[in-house]
């Protein structure tokens, strides 16, 4: 069974080949490559994400960039774990074109979670440096 998958990939990722190095080529349509494309697309945007919220904790919040860096990981790895365990019995229940779609969605849903910081960015971290753990570093309280 392992081998017949392996197989129709190869064909999958040949036949494309062959469809853009000749124009005169049919293309075939091949499901798996598609799959395994909008895997990669979503296994980028957790990578990209996460990167992004390390840059901005490193960058504004310096002082307690140790502990931000450890939530960020903490909650990274905690969605690659969930993915590896669960994805397969996900993309069994409910096929796989639904599952890379609510995936999709749930990146779309975080990514937008962005657009409020563009606006209201500069007035949260003020907010964040009179109110929260970060005023014991203006006050002189190092944390110990």
């Amino acid at each position: 069974m392992a081998d017949q998958k392996e197989q129709s990939s190869y064909e999958g990722v040949a036949s494309h080949i062959e469809s853009m190095v000749d124009e005169n080529a049919p293309p075939k349509i091949s499901l798996g490559i598609g799959a395994a494309f909008g895997y990669a697309m979503q296994a980028f945007g957790v990578a990209a994400i996460s990167n992004v919220a390390v840059t901005y904790s490193l960058d504004c919040y310096k002082p307690v960039a140790g502990e931000a860096l450890v939530i960020i990981f903490v909650i990274r790895n905690t969605i690659g774990m969930l993915l590896s365990l669960y994805a397969s019995d996900w993309i069994a229940r409910q096929g796989a074109a639904a599952v890379f779609g609510e995936m999709m969605a749930i990146q779309v849903a975080s990514i937008l979670l962005a657009i409020p910081l563009f606006f209201w960015g500069r007035r949260l971290h003020r907010a964040t440096l009179r109110y929260g753990p970060m005023k014991r570093f203006q006050d002189g309280q190092y944390l110990v």
